[in-house]
């Protein structure tokens, strides 16, 4: 009797060892490659845990996932100029600053950018930050004609030059917001102008563009760089860093009229399930080793001065990377839009996007 007890006993610690020890799964989505594999291997190890890492390519994209009802995560990484529509719609936690470990270690420019935007209370933290800008086949160029003082926005916004550009292809962003700030700053405007006269010509700009450019996505245009297939992409920053290191013929540009930068970051839904393990999460990819290794294989600078020692030589010395002063002064973030600016910006860009009839069929004269 007494063994069959102590059988009982064993058997009952070894179900209740496998429980305690059992993985939790943190749901987490992100753009995509954006985050250096050995981090995330090292997080799942370090707390035996799994991530389910659900990529996403575009702002649109990102909605998709995450409005969708059958979807819940517990990490998302979102751009700045979306945390106040998402914190307004009680879509994420204000975070708790007293669990957030790294906080007071970021970089005070990016602090003052990121409170900039987003005041009150902390609704996300700043994740990576860059720029968007031209990836170029300079030689390509040259041989259609570009000078390289036309090497900037007006291989997209001005006639001539995109028509010369267009003969070794083009490829822009399918980002509504990313194209309007392009606009913008080739008009010489702000990003951040909410008149309706700008926003109607920079709206003119871009569908006139879009007649001869190949391609309008979010995804593959690295890709159409690096194969020939485009002498002039518009795209991020690291992903085009990164794409293009081993191809010295190619070359990523902040255009001299200026350019868009963003901060992307990382927010906890409400309705996550591990909320702890989130914080967990988010304290591990700020601290500096963590953040220096992604800046370092991304291509994209670190929001934390912490983790600045740790970039290697090669990465700091990119201008593309990390901005001289004089490039800084020209990059302007994109703040969140009002609503009317919002619906605005909708129409127009729907016009554009239809007119030429290549990327939809919908008859929107109605809309004007």
């Amino acid at each position: 009797m007494r063994s069959v007890i102590s059988l009982m006993l064993y058997s009952l610690l070894v179900m209740m060892s496998s429980m305690s020890s059992a993985q939790e799964t943190l749901r987490v989505l992100n753009w995509s490659d954006y985050l250096a594999p050995e981090v995330l291997q090292e997080f799942e190890k370090r707390y035996n845990v799994k991530i389910d890492y659900v990529e996403y390519t575009s702002v649109d994209d990102f909605g998709a996932h995450f409005l969708d009802s059958a979807n819940q995560f517990d990490v998302v990484f979102p751009a700045s100029r979306m945390l106040s529509a998402l914190a307004d719609a009680g879509l994420v936690r204000e975070l708790d600053t007293h669990k957030l470990e790294n906080l007071d270690k970021l970089s005070d420019n990016i602090r003052h950018e990121f409170r900039g935007q987003n005041s009150g209370g902390w609704f996300g933290v700043p994740y990576l930050w860059g720029t968007t800008g031209l990836g170029l086949n300079q030689a390509a160029l040259a041989r259609a004609g570009v000078t390289p003082d036309e090497m900037s926005w007006s291989l997209l916004f001005d006639p001539e030059v995109r028509k010369k550009a267009s003969s070794c292809g083009i490829v822009v962003l399918n980002e509504r917001d990313e194209l309007f700030a392009a606009a913008l700053r080739f008009m010489g405007e702000s990003v951040n102008v909410t008149s309706s006269e700008a926003l109607n010509s920079a709206g003119a700009l871009i569908k006139d563009a879009l007649v001869d450019v190949k391609y309008l996505r979010s995804d593959g245009y690295v890709e159409a760089l690096t194969s020939g297939e485009a002498c002039v992409v518009m795209g991020y920053s690291g992903d085009l860093l990164s794409g293009i290191s081993e191809k010295p013929e190619l070359s990523y540009v902040i255009p001299s009229q200026g350019a868009a930068m963003w901060i992307d970051l990382m927010a906890i839904p409400t309705n996550s399930t591990h909320v702890d393990l989130a914080y967990q999460f988010i304290n591990y990819m700020m601290q500096a080793q963590n953040a220096a290794r992604n800046s370092n294989y991304l291509s994209y600078p670190t929001v934390m001065a912490s983790a600045m020692p740790l970039i290697t030589p090669e990465v700091l010395a990119k201008p593309e990377v990390y901005p001289p002063s004089a490039v800084l002064a020209k990059l302007e973030a994109m703040k969140p839009l009002q609503k009317d600016t919002t619906r605005l910006v909708s129409r127009l860009w729907t016009k554009a996007v239809c007119a030429s009839g290549k990327y939809c069929s919908a008859n929107v004269s109605s809309l004007f």
